[in-house]
Order: structure tokens, then C-alpha cells, then sequence
């Protein structure tokens, strides 16, 4: 096995990918430190490298990944957490290593925990963070989550390695930060770290046996299509109770949306009431989707609204559009990226523009709807390709970058795998 770790170099990490690389070499393979430099604090950079250092003295390959660009002013850590998600799995799946291990333990699944009790999360959200979570480029694995802190703590300590403190920890600014706080004073009053991981196991047996029922109405009630929509059968699911029926129609919503949580619970359960009673032609909003009945069933798509203006291509490779597309761009024998190329939606002055140089094209078989959404590349501004609907027109316009594929890569599985279980 070659597995990957995400190191910051704090006492959890540092004891994850010693205690991975121990088991790995077992098996006769390896582990690969990763560092994200995030360059939030002016140390950062040198914090990445201390790492990198001590890894190299126990002989485990080390690689640092830069955060460029503009830095978030507000919500840091939400956002710092998800853009080191993402860069950690782009690196893995450019180096083609299917398994990023991270370095949750049992004292952040209690704190995610109460977090979301706060936020009013659904019994999904409280089953907290799970063992093993599939993605698109590799599977997420959590193997400390069992494990308190000050287990890690004694474990590095017993090895005699050095460990790097974040001062942000400490920072009651954040609201992790001071959930850690509240959990101390929990403790006293017997609702501890042990009591709330009981409650997330029994919430995670939930979760597990929900999602194997939701895929199996998911089969039977809702069709998915590459060019990002779906088609769902109201009439296949009205044997399931609506706390199914709710859950399904959540998920689609997410995966059609580009979201990674679904709406609000009211709002949710307000659109499914309709959506039950409703048998004309009748259109809704919600999630970033658009749906549309007729005769019990309804197209799902991706709303107008708060779709990407304007994406610039810069180079050849996958690019991210929409939270739902991935773009695979590619340049002809080599060249740079052609200037004044973007990825933008068709949308409907897009699409008259096609009808008036292509009429045939009104005869697709996709629902109208649908195409306006369509991730599209422009020259300046004329259109040369829309995804799934039109090849390059060269002749029309010359130019040398292409999208060879747009794959329908939504961030969260309508029906993946069952939640695992700690």
C-alpha cells in the first residue's frame, strides 16, 4: 500500500503518519507526508519545511503543497479546511495514490458533533465524521477517530519526535475553539467525550441503514444523465415513508446543485409536500435546482441563478466549474493556452446564438432547460464548444484548446457506499 497523510506537523498528524508509515512498511509499502503552506500565519512556510525535515530523518517521502491567491478574511478555518481537502486530492489523484489518510481523532469527532447540534443538524450530520469517505480522486481514511488526544500526545512523547503547537487552537475566535472549551466544562456534568461518542455510534447505525434504503429508492425512482440533470418518478416512491422520501429527494438536490449540504429541513419538507400534490406543469426552486412536473414525474436541473460568469482557461488539465463539472482541457501538439479563453453557462442568448448558425441543433433530445447551464467555451465572445451538446468548430473558429471531456462529477454521492462505522 502507498497511502498519503495530510501533515500540518501538530502532535495528531505527526503521530498519524509515523504510526501509517510504520504500518504501511509492514505491508510492505510506503507512506507520503503531505504539508499544505497555507500562508495564513507568517510562519507557515517555514513550518511546512520544519516538517518535511523531521519526516526526512525517519525516511518518509515529504511533499509541500502552496495555497497561491487571495486569502479568506472571514470563516478562515471552514475555508482553509476545505481548500486543504482539495489540494490534497488533487495531488493524489495526479500521482494516481487512491487512499489520503487525515489525522481526525476521538476529541474532533465531539466537537463536530456538538457543532452540528448547534447548527441543527439532521441525523445524518450527527453521525459525525465517517471512517472512510469515497471521493472522485481517492478514498479518505480516518483512522484515529476512536482515539483521544492524549493518547497521540503519549505516543510522540514515547517516540521522543518533535511536534509543531498552532496557536489558533488557543483562539476563542473560532468556534471549534470554543466548543473544545465548552466540552471541558461538559465533562463535569457526566455529557463528556465519551457520552457524545456514544451518541454519534448509534446515529452512525442509523445513517448506515438509511443509505442502503435510500439507494434502493434511488434505483427504482431517479435516472441521472452526464449532461448534469435527472428525471425523478414521484409515482415509484409513494410506498416510502416521507422521512425517505425526504432523504432522496435531499440528496438529488445536492448532486444536481453542485452542493455539498442540502437545505434547510423546512424548506426541504415544504417542496416535497408540494411536489406530492402537484400534477400540472408546475416549477420550483430550491438548492440551486430548478424542477418541473409532468405527470408525476420532474426534471431536475441546475437553476440560472448564481451560476459562474466567467472562468478563465489558462491551461491545459481538469478544471472545476459549477461545484459540478470537471473539464478535461486539452492544447493541440503543445502550444500555450490560446488568449481571451473562458469557461462560462450557454444560457438563453448562448443558445439562440447556436440556433441561428446551427437550427438542427433544436431538434436534441436534451430538455431545454438543461443546455442553458452548460459549461461553455468561449473565444472573447463567441462561442466554440458547449459540453455535451456541441463539438469544436475549428473551421469557425481556429483555435487550439478543446474540452475533450466534461465529466458530471457532483461533490457528494446521491447513493454511495453505506456510512462506515467507528
Amino acid at each position: 500500500p502507498v497511502i498519503a497523510v495530510g501533515v500540518s506537523g501538530g502532535v495528531d498528524s505527526m503521530a498519524l503518519v509515523m504510526l501509517m508509515d510504520r504500518w504501511a512498511r509492514d505491508q510492505g509499502g510506503r507512506a507520503i507526508g503531505l504539508t499544505l503552506n497555507h500562508g495564513l500565519r507568517a510562519n507557515s512556510a517555514q513550518e511546512a519545511v520544519q516538517v518535511g525535515h523531521w519526516l526526512n530523518q525517519v525516511g518518509i517521502e515529504h511533499h509541500i503543497l502552496t495555497w497561491a491567491g487571495k486569502k479568506p478574511t472571514s470563516a478562515i478555518q471552514d475555508t482553509a479546511r476545505t481548500v486543504r481537502r482539495e489540494m490534497l486530492l488533487a495531488w493524489c489523484r495526479d500521482a494516481g495514490v487512491v487512499h489520503l489518510a487525515l489525522a481526525h481523532h476521538a476529541d474532533d469527532q465531539a466537537e463536530t458533533y456538538v457543532m452540528r447540534l448547534a447548527h441543527s443538524s439532521g441525523p445524518d450530520g450527527l453521525a459525525g465524521m465517517a471512517t472512510v469517505a469515497e471521493t472522485h480522486h481517492a478514498r479518505i481514511l480516518r483512522p484515529l477517530l476512536g482515539v483521544p488526544k492524549e493518547r497521540l500526545i503519549a505516543t510522540m512523547s514515547a517516540t521522543g519526535h518533535s511536534w509543531i503547537d498552532d496557536p489558533s487552537n488557543e483562539q476563542d475566535r473560532f468556534e471549534r475553539v470554543r466548543v473544545r472549551h465548552a466540552l471541558t466544562a461538559l465533562k463535569h456534568a457526566g455529557a463528556g467525550r465519551e457520552e457524545i461518542l456514544s451518541a454519534v455510534s448509534a446515529y452512525a447505525m442509523q445513517r448506515n441503514e438509511m443509505d442502503a434504503l435510500t439507494a434502493e429508492v434511488v434505483m427504482r425512482s431517479v435516472r441521472f444523465y452526464a449532461s448534469g440533470y435527472a428525471m425523478m418518478d414521484f409515482r415509484h416512491m409513494s410506498d416510502c415513508s416521507d422521512v425517505l422520501g425526504l432523504r432522496v429527494l435531499a440528496r438529488v438536490l445536492c448532486s444536481v446543485g453542485g452542493k455539498t449540504y442540502a437545505p434547510a429541513r423546512d424548506s426541504l419538507s415544504r417542496l416535497y409536500n408540494r411536489l406530492q400534490s402537484v400534477v400540472s406543469s408546475q416549477s420550483f426552486t430550491l438548492g440551486g435546482c430548478r424542477l418541473i412536473g409532468k405527470n408525476g414525474s420532474y426534471l431536475v436541473c441546475r437553476e440560472l441563478r448564481n451560476l459562474p460568469d466567467y472562468l478563465p482557461v489558462t491551461a491545459a488539465g481538469p478544471v472545476k466549474w459549477d461545484n459540478r463539472f470537471q473539464l478535461q482541457m486539452a492544447v493541440r501538439d503543445g502550444q500555450e493556452v490560446d488568449r481571451d479563453l473562458s469557461i462560462r453557462p450557454l444560457g438563453r442568448k448562448g443558445w439562440r446564438e447556436l440556433v441561428t448558425k446551427m437550427p438542427d441543433i433544436r431538434r436534441c433530445n436534451m430538455p431545454e432547460p438543461v443546455r442553458y447551464a452548460l459549461p461553455t467555451l468561449y473565444h472573447k465572445n463567441a462561442i466554440m464548444q458547449v459540453a455535451h451538446l456541441t463539438a469544436l468548430d475549428p473551421k469557425a473558429h481556429p483555435c487550439n484548446t478543446k474540452m475533450i471531456k466534461a465529466a458530471f462529477l457532483p461533490p457528494e454521492p446521491v447513493a454511495g457506499a453505506g456510512f462506515p462505522l467507528a
